[in-house]
Parts: structure tokens; sequence; C-alpha cells
């Protein structure tokens, strides 16, 4: 939506509607950010596809902070894998329907597993951890997504994943020492 081909403003006011009415998430982001997905879950028809295209620069070039720059950038930056507008609808279903991490995960590589093109792309060790957390019992999903996390984080699944899970781990842990 904003960092794979055009830009669809319908779609991004919707996300930052969401994103601005959950008050815990929004309140630990960037004040920057904050105010842009303000002004966009509020803009015009007219005017959202633009307001989402400067959220997105203001991203990619550092206006939000380093940490998410580095995952605006590895999110841009995913030609490697095959990841189709269809499939990021999937996943952000899947996210959306999900209860709890484990339940979300196991949807997610439910979703990365039957769309053959990604999952021939991912390293061996990597296809083996999503089918067994496609198939795993809600009791042992948790523990199955904190592996795959664990194990791209330490490089088990390749330098270039490595990267990537760094930089997503980065984002989602900034505020833990920011203010702001």
């Amino acid at each position: 939506m904003f960092f794979h081909g055009p830009i669809d403003g319908e779609k991004a006011q919707a996300l930052a509607a969401k994103i601005s009415s959950d008050g815990a998430v929004f309140s630990k982001l960037p004040k920057a950010l904050r105010s842009d997905l303000t002004t966009l879950a509020h803009a015009s028809h007219a005017q959202r596809a633009a307001d989402a295209r400067t959220a997105k620069s203001t991203a990619l070039n550092g206006g939000y902070g380093a940490a998410f720059q580095r995952g605006a950038t590895a999110l841009q930056d995913t030609s490697d894998y095959p990841v189709s507008t269809k499939l990021a609808s999937e996943v952000k279903t899947d996210v959306a329907s999900g209860n709890g991490i484990g339940d979300i995960g196991a949807k997610i590589a439910t979703t990365v597993s039957e769309d053959h093109a990604l999952f021939a792309s991912l390293p061996k060790t990597l296809q083996s951890d999503v089918t067994t957390l496609a198939h795993a019992p809600a009791s042992a999903q948790a523990a199955d997504v904190q592996k795959i996390e664990t194990s791209a984080i330490g490089g088990g699944y390749g330098k270039k994943l490595q990267s990537f899970a760094r930089q997503l781990t980065g984002t989602a842990a900034l505020h833990s020492q920011s203010g702001d």
C-alpha cells in the first residue's frame, strides 16, 4: 500500500484512521508520524493519496526517525521476494482477524505457504519453520513465532532476512527507548 506500487489513497486513509484510533499504538509513534497520520485520516478524497505519498517520503527520508527509515527502506526493498498486492492484502486480513501473536503468525504462515512463488523463494529452513507454524496447534503457535523471529534475527535464514528482521524489530522496539 505505501511501499509497493502505486499508493491507494482510500486504503492508506483507512489504515491511518485505524492506527489513529488505537490509542495504545498511536501514543507510541513519533510526534511527526502522529501528525501525518491524523492529517491523512481526515484528508479529503482528493488529498488522501498526496498525504499518503508525503508520509511515505517522510518515512524513507528519516523524518520519523532512523528506525522508521530503516523499516520503510526494508519494506520498499523486497524485490528478492515476490510479494504481490493480493498477498499483502491477505496478510493484512490475517493480522486484522487474528487473536494474539501466535494466531496471527499461524495465519500469515498459512498465507505465505499457499503463495507458491514466494514460498519457493524462501530459504529451506524458513520454509520448514513456516510449514511447522502453519500446522501448529494453538498452544505452540506463539513459541513457533518466537523461534522464527529468533532464527531470522540470528541469521538462521541468511543475511538478507537477518538484516530485514533486525530492521523490523528495531522499528517495533523504537519507542521502548524513546519518549516520543
